[in-house]
């Protein structure tokens, strides 16, 4: 008969502790690498603001006839980490002729802002064109969707007597929201006929997450 010995070995108690610790170590390390994908892939990028750039851009040319050919552009870039809406956009192209005579006058396009001017006196600006346009946010069917990097651009042209202005002011608001959102605005008319959006700066609208540029004081361009 041939006896069998069995062995049983058990761990000291540094070999077990540090077994332990190696698994803790082992378990932490995934916890922390699923917690930086998560925060990076989704965390992060939800908290980052949503970035809009604008650029605007003019073009004219004479044509035949005593004419000039005015075309305007109106890029919006996302510069941002996260997709979002693109809301409303109002572009309002004014056209201002100087005077040969000399003169002081003093403007106040902001609150708390004045200007005083001892150059060519301007005339009153003319309204030429004024550009509308909305998209899901605001009330219309249409979904306009920013992806990160993604440029889109509006534009719109219109001829003019050639001469008959020397500069175009454009003034313009721009808004853009969440994906899926939609805000308590209306198109209005102001006293000029130019168009615009009311009710995009109430504080109600601003802390749900609605976001909006302008530019009142104009932006100017040669023609």
């Amino acid at each position: 008969m041939t006896r069998q010995i069995e062995v049983h070995s058990r761990p000291s108690t540094v070999e077990h502790w540090r077994h332990v610790a190696e698994i803790v170590a082992l378990l932490i390390a995934a916890i922390w690498a699923a917690y930086i994908f998560v925060y990076q892939e989704r965390i992060k990028p939800a908290e980052a603001p949503l970035q809009l750039e604008s650029t605007v851009s003019v073009d004219h040319n004479t044509i035949a006839g005593g004419k000039e050919f005015v075309k305007v552009n109106f890029a919006m870039k996302n510069i941002g980490e996260e997709p979002f809406a693109l809301d409303g956009l109002v572009v309002n192209v004014y056209g201002i002729r100087f005077s040969k005579m000399s003169g002081e006058y003093v403007e106040k396009p902001l609150n708390g802002v004045i200007q005083l001017s001892r150059t060519l006196l301007p005339s009153k600006p003319r309204l030429l064109y004024s550009y509308f346009d909305t998209w899901h946010g605001f009330g219309s069917p249409k979904v306009s969707r920013i992806s990160p990097e993604i440029t889109f651009d509006e534009s719109f042209a219109f001829a003019v007597p050639s001469e008959a202005f020397d500069v175009a002011k454009i003034e313009w608001l721009v808004c853009w929201s969440p994906m899926g959102t939609k805000w308590p605005v209306k198109r209005e008319r102001q006293a000029d006929g130019s168009y615009w959006i009311s009710g995009w700066d109430t504080d109600s609208v601003l802390r749900a997450g609605l976001i909006c540029r302008r530019q009142l004081r104009g932006d100017y361009y040669p023609l």
